[in-house]
């Protein structure tokens, strides 16, 4: 369901680039004692929200990114300027100011700051290291080097490694210590922290990071994939599951609108192994269809509040 997606995920990463989103950091990037108790003096601000620290930020749009360039196979966020940060305050400042990055040169100014410090991870906050917000680079590098042919994280992943394990802490067996304070007291998270985390956890798909990171899609699987372009969100149109099942040479996906208001939509489905496909709509036969490498084959639909389930069977040739 490439046609619903990639315009949904491309508007998320330009909202990333609103200085709505990110403006934050020309204040926070002053630190102050809650976050350095030794501070003596506020530093000198900047804006550049990718520059230096705030990994929070950073390594997520740079994942974000990552996978656009991997889920979709577009090189969109690899040209020149592809991200740019405009800094324009209305009442101080020296003036407007633009912060120019793409995804490549996003992902070098994060792992320079990253051996700067010692491949301990980059600052979120002024001061701070949060081991789980520097995954998002690393994922991200993972993503680049399938999309660009290159094996940057098998360099940087040993290292970060080695710093944390330098540092203390995690035990041999790749847990976290055990810690407690001076009175005696676990210090492990508190009761929001761990239910916080359960729940999150359980919004992702059972080992679905696991499977990004060891199977991520290269260029060639995404380009000869079939998929269905033609619909989008703004049609009030939803997808509720969406498959090729290469064993069966099949394509099913199935629709239904928000509003439950009747809709006609054509599925045009690409890059189909040549052939006759049967065209099944709500299990029941409606036409036949003839694919070639080159033309795609678009199917009417008319979409409404009940489900409507599309299917593509090809047809199986006598041995």
């Amino acid at each position: 369901m490439r046609s619903m997606f990639k315009p949904l995920i491309r508007k998320l990463i330009y909202k990333m680039l609103r200085r709505e989103v990110w403006g934050y950091w020309y204040m926070t990037s002053q630190s102050g004692v809650g976050a350095d108790p030794d501070l003596k003096e506020l530093r000198k601000p900047w804006a550049d929200p990718v520059c230096k620290e705030n990994i929070m930020y950073s390594g997520h749009l740079l994942l974000m990114v990552s996978l656009f360039s991997m889920l979709f196979s577009d090189g969109e966020f690899d040209k020149s300027d592809s991200l740019v940060f405009n800094w324009d305050p209305i009442f101080f400042g020296m003036g407007p100011e633009s912060f120019k990055y793409n995804r490549l040169t996003l992902q070098q100014a994060i792992l320079t700051q990253m051996e700067q410090g010692g491949w301990m991870g980059v600052c979120c906050e002024p001061n701070m290291v949060f081991i789980v917000c520097n995954q998002f680079p690393l994922i991200a590098t993972r993503y680049t080097d399938v999309f660009n042919g290159t094996n940057m994280i098998d360099e940087v992943l040993p290292k970060y490694k080695a710093a944390w394990d330098k540092r203390g802490m995690m035990a041999e067996n790749g847990l976290f210590h055990d810690y407690w304070d001076a009175e005696g007291n676990y210090t492990y998270g508190e009761p929001h922290t761990g239910n916080a985390c359960i729940g999150y956890a359980r919004l992702n798909v059972k080992g679905g990071q696991r499977k990004m990171w060891e199977y991520p899609w290269t260029r060639d699987e995404v380009e000869k994939r079939p998929w269905v372009d033609g619909i989008s969100f703004e049609m009030d149109v939803d997808c509720l599951s969406g498959r090729w099942d290469s064993e069966r040479q099949a394509m099913i996906v199935a629709f239904r609108t928000w509003n439950g208001k009747e809709v006609n939509v054509t599925a045009v489905v690409r890059n189909l192994p040549s052939g006759t496909h049967g065209v099944y709509i709500n299990g029941e036969q409606r036409n036949v269809a003839q694919s070639t490498d080159s033309e795609p084959v678009a199917i009417a639909l008319v979409v409404g509040g009940q489900d409507v389930e599309l299917v593509l069977l090809r047809a199986r040739t006598a041995p």
